[in-house]
């Protein structure tokens, strides 16, 4: 009985384990003609889940309640939880850490502009042009500028760059900023704000 325990228990493990080894992927998109511009979505397990960001919701009518107002973080507990020792140093190793692991997969942006004078325009992509093939570019980053040689100052612009992210290497960092003498002490000053 307990070795069939055990070997769900194990299974799980594994399962959870493989799902947290898939990448993430966040899918940013800017395009000034469009009516939306600015899109983030997710892409996790392969497109099982898909969920856009940013999408305007219905605001919920629901007040919320007595009991609920009661359990609001006063201003001076947060003063006293910035103010704790180390907490500011924890935050910036956890920001560099989980930034560390963001692996740029793409970058996409296409760009159509023109100055008021046409001849003006001409001579900055001819500066453009001669620039160009200085830049080594890796190959995931794709940049394309045209000009537009209308009478009037014209901007258009698309980019769409995707991020990379594996949760399970954000385990250790997080980890590691949970379970600190810095965090304990936040603990201690909540535990003690509630009394």
């Amino acid at each position: 009985m307990w070795v069939w325990v055990v070997v769900a228990l194990a299974s799980l493990l594994v399962v959870l384990i493989s799902i947290f080894c898939v990448p993430v992927d966040a899918i940013l998109t800017l395009d000034t003609s469009a009516e939306r511009k600015f899109r983030l979505r997710l892409v996790w397990l392969f497109g099982l889940i898909s969920p856009e960001l940013g999408r305007e919701r219905k605001p919920k009518a629901r007040q919320p309640s007595k009991a609920k107002r009661k359990r609001r973080i006063g201003l001076r507990t947060i003063w006293r939880i910035l103010r704790t020792r180390g907490l500011l140093t924890k935050v910036k190793n956890l920001a560099g850490d989980v930034l560390s692991q963001i692996k740029i997969k793409e970058i996409a942006v296409n760009l159509r502009l023109g100055l008021d004078d046409p001849a003006d325009t001409g001579l900055v992509f001819a500066v453009i042009g001669a620039a160009k093939p200085f830049l080594k570019l890796p190959r995931q980053y794709e940049l394309t500028i045209q000009p537009s040689l209308s009478a009037q100052p014209f901007f258009q612009g698309y980019l769409r760059g995707v991020l990379r992210l594996q949760p399970i290497r954000l385990v250790i960092p997080f980890g590691r900023f949970i379970f600190s003498l810095t965090m304990l002490r936040v603990l201690r000053i909540l535990a003690s704000s509630r009394r």
